[in-house]
């Protein structure tokens, strides 16, 4: 009788068993198929992103951009002017854009925005004096890759810093601190930004 019950509970001790196995191969095959899912969604979403940031280029500004320049300029940053009771000089801005390396951001032979800047050579650094995107291309990583090629520039004429101003209550520092911006100095106004580099 306990022989008959032992081998009656070995048997549902190995179906049980088998049941576990098979329920746990299927787990695994579900994790394994979300996996690769999950890291081919990944690799399309490089892909595009990669395929989207070759269709970027920079070229230098012409005398004809500056009007639509100062216009986009203007447009984005007139909510933080009025905020500080700042008076936007238009005049002003245009004199300066003639002193700058400013260069347009085209995507699909579509002007983006444009990025200046200006190179300090005695300190050895270059200061980013505009970055303006309109903004149905804005949040695309367009940004970013500007930083990524005004860098690589900088990095390639040996200099030190890179370094940029931007309103305190601006998004965008959120931007450059992500890409190693850290603040040297602040006003009421304005948050002075340095990253080194190497």
């Amino acid at each position: 009788m306990s022989a008959l019950l032992s081998l009656c509970t070995d048997h549902r001790f190995r179906k049980f068993s088998a049941q576990m196995t098979a329920e746990a191969n299927c787990w695994r095959k579900i994790r394994a198929e979300h996996k690769v899912k999950a890291i081919d969604d990944l690799n399309r979403k490089r892909m595009f992103m990669t395929t989207r940031m070759q269709d970027l280029r920079l070229s230098t500004a012409s005398k004809a951009d500056y009007r639509w320049i100062e216009e986009l300029s203007r447009a984005n940053m007139m909510d933080y002017y009025r905020r500080y009771g700042l008076i936007w000089n238009g005049e002003r801005y245009s004199t300066l854009l003639h002193s700058l390396d400013v260069l347009v951001i085209c995507s699909h032979q579509q002007s983006a925005g444009f990025v200046s800047q200006q190179i300090n050579s005695q300190d050895s650094f270059c200061l980013i004096n505009d970055l303006q995107l309109y903004p149905q291309w804005q949040k695309k990583g367009i940004g970013t890759w500007v930083l990524e090629q005004i860098e690589g520039q900088a990095q390639q004429q040996g200099l030190k810093s890179l370094r940029i101003c931007v309103f305190r209550d601006n998004p965008a520092k959120v931007l450059y601190q992500r890409h190693g911006f850290r603040p040297v100095s602040e006003s009421t106004e304005i948050l002075r930004l340095e990253k080194a580099l190497r």
